[in-house]
């Protein structure tokens, strides 16, 4: 396995052809194919949640506009960073499934993938 860098993984996406799905997340975010399953993800964090949460391509498929609106600099990102890989990607690359549940206070929180710490 190859470590992440941040600074390595960074990629630029081009503004030409850059078509906006309905959600707002461009096609060239969603569909970058640059995730790489045999890298080791175990430092990786999302600068903007400061969180190690990782968005799927199902993941995004299945968010609310609203969703969508409140987490598309924290999708843009990683998609910069790690790309954006499908369930089965994210799997094979040993991050960690975390099943749904609800907090305390009652608020109900989706099932999702993380980085697998160190």
């Amino acid at each position: 396995m190859t470590n992440f860098s941040p600074e390595k993984a960074i990629k630029t996406t081009g503004e030409a052809g850059n078509n906006i799905l309905k959600t707002g997340i461009s096609y060239n975010v969603y569909l970058n194919n640059n995730f790489d399953t045999k890298a080791d993800y175990g430092n990786y964090i999302n600068e903007v949640t400061k969180s190690n949460k990782i968005y799927t391509k199902e993941a995004i498929n299945n968010m609310s506009q609203e969703e969508i609106n409140a987490n598309k600099k924290a999708i843009e990102y990683q998609s910069k960073t790690i790309g954006i890989p499908t369930n089965k990607q994210a799997a094979d690359a040993g991050m960690v499934f975390v099943n749904s549940y609800s907090r305390a206070d009652g608020t109900k929180v989706k099932s999702y993938y993380r980085a697998r710490p160190d």
